[in-house]
């Protein structure tokens, strides 16, 4: 089983891009340590969470012939923080604005 692995220079630090060349269907196997936040995500926008390899590489499927994947890292708690960010910014601003009415009444 002989194949080939492209790597597409991106420039992100969240984000890696490969197009494989194999003769029949592979894991490729990536160099970087396994994080919940990573996804697989094919031209086609099928997305999977990589497989664990030898304990803390990442992996994905790839199929015969030529394939492209793209790795792409959001950290798990961004999402929680940036919505408890906007909920605690809208509250600030609301208390503000309570307060500033009830100022210029008096």
């Amino acid at each position: 089983n002989h194949g080939q692995v492209l790597w597409e220079r991106v420039r992100s630090p969240s984000r890696m891009r490969f197009v494989t060349h194999s003769s029949t269907s592979s894991i490729l196997v990536v160099r970087v340590t396994w994080l919940p936040g990573w996804k697989g995500v094919w031209p086609d926008g099928h997305c999977a969470t990589p497989l664990r390899v030898n304990g803390w590489m990442m992996g994905v499927p790839v199929r015969e012939g030529v394939s492209s994947v793209e790795f792409v890292y959001t950290p798990v708690g961004l999402r929680y923080a940036l919505f408890t960010a906007l909920v605690g910014i809208a509250l600030s601003v609301s208390l503000l604005l309570g307060r500033f009415r009830s100022f210029v009444r008096n």
